[in-house]
């Protein structure tokens, strides 16, 4: 398990972080270029505001919890995770977010 587990886990979480943070970064660049700065707009929003709360975001962040959160706390549940479809899952997801950033 943790020849395997831990790192495949890890990289995956590292993955899905560096994804995060290209897509927060796009959509907030975004809505700078629609809105500008509150200050000149005046209104009671900014654009981290709204890139935080966007469903673009919120998608991937879910994506990163979901890979990263903790191992299963014994070693037969970790191993039956990984031997499940949920890496396979975790990686489609991610490719699918890989696509949609580099259109």
């Amino acid at each position: 398990m943790f020849d395997i587990g831990q790192p495949l886990r890890k990289n995956l979480s590292n993955l899905a972080h560096a994804l995060l943070i290209a897509r927060r970064q796009r959509i907030e660049a975004l809505f700078l270029e629609l809105i500008g700065v509150p200050y000149d707009h005046g209104l009671p929003v900014n654009a981290a505001d709204l890139t935080r709360m966007s469903k673009p975001v919120v998608a991937i962040q879910q994506l990163c919890n979901w890979i990263h959160r903790e191992a299963r706390p014994t070693f037969e549940g970790e191993l039956a995770e990984l031997r499940s479809e949920v890496p396979q899952r975790w990686l489609s997801e991610l490719r699918t977010v890989v696509e949609a950033e580099t259109k």
